[in-house]
């Protein structure tokens, strides 16, 4: 039997009809129970972190008032891994680089008194020379929060490593989880 385009048509349509609609009824039944797993994957998000991230650069730069560090970005961790800062000075004299006031933040953002975190303190072993690079060893986090926390802290800098107090040359973030 020869078929017109229109029989070939209707019954393209018709075939068509049908699996998109046995496809409805398979993504409906699809969608019940996905709809059951997102609530489980939603429940276990509340059990999530952020990508870890255990070593960011600082960058120090010269600026009208002295040597000054750029905003790095924020360390993320959970408690008892190690993380380490990389150093590029870009200031006119070598510096020591230290972090240390670890405060954590109160539900409006603004800091506390510090509190250890670290096993030792994060300190550059040498002065990190101008236009030169450096870092400050790899150092455990010893926290230990309940939930997830954040933490100000202050990236100081000294010419010599020794005089105190150490100017502030900027105060970043740090997350902290279980």
């Amino acid at each position: 039997m020869t078929r017109t385009y229109s029989d070939a048509a209707f019954f393209g349509i018709l075939g068509i009809t049908a699996i998109i609609g046995a496809g409805l009824g398979i993504l409906g039944t699809s969608l019940g129970i996905l709809g059951g797993r997102v609530v489980s994957l939603t429940a276990a998000a509340a059990d999530h972190y952020p990508n870890e991230r255990l070593n960011i650069t600082i960058v120090l730069r010269q600026t009208p008032d002295g040597c000054k560090a750029d905003e790095p970005r924020q360390l993320r961790t959970k408690s008892g891994h190690k993380v380490s800062w990389s150093i590029t000075n870009l200031c006119d004299a070598a510096y020591f680089v230290k972090v240390a006031n670890f405060r954590p933040k109160k539900s409006d953002g603004s800091p506390t008194d510090p509190v250890g975190i670290l096993e030792q303190e994060a300190q550059t072993p040498k002065a990190v020379d101008k236009n030169s690079a450096g870092a400050i060893p790899s150092v455990k986090v010893i926290h230990e929060p309940d939930d997830e926390v954040s933490f100000k802290y202050d990236i100081l800098i000294s010419p010599d490593g020794k005089t105190e107090p150490w100017p502030v040359a900027r105060d970043p973030d740090i997350d902290i989880w279980p």
